[in-house]
């Protein structure tokens, strides 16, 4: 009894794409792991604790906590994203050329380092704000968007 075996697909075309997906997702799958794993993601259970980190950080020039502030579902605006990319650990996703000039370990020193909460946040349901002094002088009024995930806060935008 002979048995032939029928390729499923004649195209040879078809197998190379499907490579490149496989190789796609299963780096990305690997991206999100080493993540995880190397513990980037920090668990804030206030937004005050996150505005606390981020202030400490230009404080001390320990940059190291500034990747895990930011919204791991990277929902997050430019400005933040690229704040969280002094953290060398921290690969950005949204930081534009222009933002990353302008937002770097310097200037992020220099507009947070005397920066500090003005009020209690305000939070509605996986969001909250909370209003901040920040800039050379710490006279410069703002506004931080938080977000929860999975029941800690991220930075969102300002």
């Amino acid at each position: 009894m002979d048995i032939h075996f029928r390729p499923m697909c004649k195209k040879k075309s078809f197998y190379l794409p499907s490579i490149f997906v496989f190789a796609f997702l299963s780096l990305t799958s690997l991206y999100s792991l080493s993540l995880a794993q190397t513990g980037l993601y920090q668990k804030y259970e206030t937004p005050l604790a996150v505005m606390d980190i981020l202030f400490g950080a230009a404080k001390s020039g320990d940059f190291s906590a500034l990747g895990g502030l930011c919204d791991p579902e990277q929902k997050n605006d430019g400005d933040t994203d690229c704040i969280c990319a002094i953290d060398i650990k921290y690969i950005p996703h949204n930081c534009s050329e222009r933002q990353k000039k302008e937002i770097n370990e310097v200037t992020f020193v220099e507009y947070f380092k005397d920066g500090s909460y003005t009020a209690s946040p305000r939070i509605a349901r996986d969001s909250a704000e909370v209003d901040f002094v920040f800039g050379p002088e710490g006279k410069v009024e703002e506004t931080m968007h938080l977000v929860r995930r999975d029941g800690f806060w991220y930075l969102s935008s300002f």
